[in-house]
């Protein structure tokens, strides 16, 4: 089955960006988190991703354009991207950071 929500997929992304971006020692963070606790039909808020979060560029770029973003993040050793806090009970919004360290 197809799933992705907004914050899986904009995460996914900015990972591929974040793949073929050469920035020296910086390092960016990004992530995209739903305050509900759920990313469209997943049990995922969202994700938090790195340049790490992408392994192959092509498989990354077949998930993300077949919109099936939260079963790239169910492949092996990408899980650890997703963040599932189950529902909150609230939904104020979608929380978006990039965090950049510069060494």
């Amino acid at each position: 089955m197809i799933l992705g929500g907004r914050n899986l997929e904009l995460c996914l992304s900015a990972a591929l960006e974040l793949h073929d971006l050469e920035v020296g020692n910086t390092q960016v963070l990004v992530a995209s988190l739903g305050t509900d606790g759920q990313d469209g039909p997943t049990d995922a808020a969202g994700a938090i991703v790195d340049s790490h979060a992408v392994s192959s560029p092509v498989v990354a770029r077949t998930y993300l354009l077949n919109n099936d973003s939260y079963n790239y993040f169910q492949l092996e050793n990408m899980e650890k991207y997703v963040m599932k806090t189950g529902l909150t009970g609230t939904n104020v919004m979608d929380v978006m950071f990039v965090l950049i360290n510069f060494s």
